[in-house]
């Protein structure tokens, strides 16, 4: 089986304020997904949910092999990357 080389190690975790009648903190999730030579990976599923198992959430990856989540709950994460051909990845307390 293949490698996976810059997994969530280029995921680039921001948070930004939403206003309406109460303000309400979210973050983004966002990074590439890339072969160890760099090629990206499109197609690749990237799932995520908090530490306790709720919110989860997946999507695909672009022909860039980029990825976002947007809105998410203030807290940590966890991350599984899957793609057919590559061993699953997981990546464990991503801080939103």
């Amino acid at each position: 089986m293949r490698v996976w080389v810059a997994l969530l190690t280029s995921a680039f975790v921001t948070l930004s304020a939403t206003v309406s009648a109460q303000t309400t903190q979210s973050g983004i999730v966002q990074g590439r997904i890339s072969a160890s030579d760099g090629k990206a990976l499109p197609n690749a599923t990237v799932s995520i949910k908090q530490a306790d198992g709720s919110y989860p959430r997946s999507v695909l990856t672009d022909a860039r092999g980029e990825y976002r989540f947007s809105f998410l709950t203030q807290g940590i994460y966890n991350a599984e990357i899957r793609l057919v051909g590559y061993r699953p990845h997981n990546t464990d307390s991503v801080r939103v």
